[in-house]
């Protein structure tokens, strides 16, 4: 009896994280960084045979990703949600 009590209270306890279904998402250690990486500059043309392309310049600029705690409190259920992606 003990152990389906244990069982019923831990699977109401158990929770998928919806914030993944609906972006990516990474958990990161204490000490770590993340960091997102941006490439620009690449300029397409649409060109007649034998014109000229004009070089593009590109850069890339690497921008670190502050450590947040997101909160949520969801009363709907999963296959309503999948809805919105």
């Amino acid at each position: 009896m003990t152990q389906v009590l244990t069982e019923t209270i831990y699977l109401g306890f158990e929770h998928e994280n919806l914030l993944a279904l609906m972006t990516q998402v990474q958990n990161a250690g204490f000490d770590e960084r993340v960091t997102v990486e941006e490439r620009r500059g690449l300029r397409a043309f649409f060109v007649a045979r034998g014109g000229y392309i004009e070089a593009s310049g590109m850069n890339a600029q690497v921008i670190e990703v502050p450590r947040v705690t997101c909160g949520f409190h969801v009363f709907e259920f999963e296959d309503k949600l999948g809805q919105f992606r």
